[in-house]
């Protein structure tokens, strides 16, 4: 490469990186360049608290599988960030969550920590790291692939798209709030209904999120919004199940960082904290609310609420003395961490227990059959019961009171060892990467862009195991079947350019503009050009786009 084609690619990619990256059809209010400095930034200031606090007795290898971890952390947001890699981002948002689970335990390293080995600790960090390279390996494959714009879309009309879905929100508020009311019901059709309504609230929230974080909404529908988000996290968060709330939490911010192009921190940094609080208060209300002691009612909220806190900030040490043992009260750290849970059942299996051999996953069929058709079905978090009671976590009487976290890394071991992990990042990697680049060159409101958000949303529940994700999965997709249905209607791809049926008369047969085979003449000189070429000529002018008096259509001349 010689010095003038270097400073060509040099100036091709300047332009680039200014360029606002497109995501649903919208181009977002921050440049490719913005995005990066974004990463690095935030990527510096994590490590630098990552490296403050690091404990002085961590190991040569520790220090190495936590270092690859985070890289491999990492990686798909630099991908995304950087254009590599388009469509929705939801493999870097899967991935971001192993941090908080996995890597900050592991580096920090956590009291629970302390009974094993280094050889273990080791041993669980590369099976993470297995897991994410695998995963990242096969996301990334097939979202690199170039893929043609469809020029008919299955989509929501725009016109009447706002009270559309603010109507699917106020459904899901009913329901979640008439629960309360309708307990009776609960093993029939109201089961069925609530599912269905919050997976179309869940696509509500995240476009008037973005709406709002890009300053679009009026006054009206941003107070209904906000009194309609703060019901349904109540309400989510009533549960004592905080798995339930985090997804909408998630899903919330993330579209509203997009819409906006930066991040607000003081919401976001209190939504964190009061989570926290949240966390370390809930296991003293499960033990009082779980077992029948005491009932959660709408007149009781406050100080249902006022009660968990209280817990909360007793756990944090807040009303303790300096010399109170703090033996027994864990940290937001530990108590997030998935660390140990992997720990122990790499431990036992297979050398004490035998590995499971699929039993969390044969009830996943009969999961996705409505209770109305089937009244003995079985329990959704079957799979977290049956590996608590399995591996000494939990005793049985004490199953319906509270639960342990897994997610499908941990219970893929358990069912088939290493195998089973590489099986489940194969299987995950390649759906992200499927469903990902159903989300490029495609309206927001469209069936596939939004598909792609509801999958985003379940895999932000990431303390599930797979009977979960794939249930939760299933009744989203089946909300969004019905809504497309009523709510929905083919129509021409906005962000569709050129048909390779049309040409300009002007051009006759060389003009020929074919986006399938990559053939487009260059005003500059006359050469066709490779699709690979296409980028670069297009940021220098080399490429005039113009609209077009007539065209042949099928052999129609069109206007």
């Amino acid at each position: 490469m010689n010095k003038e084609e270097k400073i060509r690619q040099d100036e091709v990619r300047k332009v680039y990186l200014g360029k606002a990256p497109d995501l649903g059809g919208i181009a977002l209010p921050v440049s490719r360049g913005g995005l990066l400095k974004a990463f690095w930034s935030l990527s510096t200031l994590f490590l630098g608290w990552l490296f403050w606090g690091s404990r002085g007795n961590i190991n040569g290898e520790t220090f190495l599988v936590t270092s690859v971890l985070v890289v491999l952390c990492l990686i798909p947001s630099w991908l995304w960030c950087s254009g590599r890699v388009s469509g929705l981002p939801i493999f870097p948002s899967f991935s971001l969550t192993f941090l908080p689970t996995y890597v900050i335990p592991l580096w920090k390293g956590t009291r629970s920590l302390a009974s094993y080995t280094s050889l273990e600790i080791n041993t669980a960090g590369w099976t993470l790291a297995a897991f994410l390279g695998v995963g990242l390996l096969f996301w990334h494959q097939l979202c690199a692939k170039n893929r043609t714009t469809p020029s008919q879309i299955m989509m929501i009309e725009q016109v009447r798209s706002e009270w559309i879905l603010m109507g699917c929100i106020l459904l899901q508020v009913v329901f979640e709030i008439g629960i309360f009311f309708f307990k009776e019901f609960g093993e029939g059709v109201f089961p069925i209904i609530r599912g269905l309504t919050s997976s179309a609230g869940r696509l509500g929230l995240f476009i008037f999120s973005y709406q709002m974080g890009k300053g679009s909404l009026s006054t009206g529908y941003k107070g209904l919004f906000i009194v309609c988000l703060s019901a349904i996290l109540i309400r989510q968060t009533s549960s004592l199940l905080l798995s339930t709330a985090i997804p909408t939490v998630g899903i919330v911010f993330s579209a509203y960082i997009l819409g906006r192009g930066k991040i607000p921190w003081i919401p976001l940094l209190a939504t964190v904290f009061t989570l926290a609080v949240l966390q370390l208060g809930k296991v003293e209300m499960r033990e009082q609310y779980f077992s029948g002691e005491k009932q959660m009612s709408l007149l009781n909220a406050t100080g249902f609420f006022s009660e968990w806190v209280g817990y909360g900030f007793k756990n944090m040490g807040v009303w303790e003395s300096k010399d109170a043992k703090r033996e027994d009260i864990e940290s937001v750290q530990e108590r997030g961490s998935l660390v140990q849970v992997m720990l122990k059942i790499q431990q036992k299996t297979p050398s004490q227990l035998p590995y499971l051999e699929g039993e969390t996953y044969r009830y996943i069929p009969e999961m996705l059959i409505p209770r109305i058709f089937n009244k003995e079905k079985i329990w959704v978090h079957a799979g977290n019961m049956i590996l608590s009671v399995y591996y000494g976590f939990l005793e049985q009487e004490k199953i319906f009171q509270t639960s342990i976290a897994f997610d499908p890394i941990i219970e893929a071991y358990a069912n088939f060892g290493y195998a089973g992990v590489f099986f489940i990042a194969t299987i995950m990697g390649a759906i992200i990467g499927i469903t990902t680049n159903l989300t490029t060159r495609v309206p927001m409101l469209s069936f596939r862009f939004l598909a792609g958000v509801q999958l985003m949303a379940t895999l932000l529940a990431s303390f599930n195991t797979a009977g979960v994700l794939v249930t939760s999965l299933w009744q989203s997709l089946i909300s969004l079947v019905l809504l497309s249905f009523v709510l929905m209607k083919k129509m021409p791809n906005p962000l569709f350019a050129k048909p390779e049926s049309v040409r300009r008369l002007s051009d006759g047969e060389d003009g020929l503009a074919d986006h399938g085979s990559g053939g487009v003449r260059s005003e500059n000189d006359g050469r066709s050009v490779t699709k690979s070429s296409i980028p670069a000529l297009a940021e220098q002018g080399q490429l005039r786009h113009e609209r077009p008096h007539r065209y042949i259509y099928k052999g129609n001349k069109v206007k």
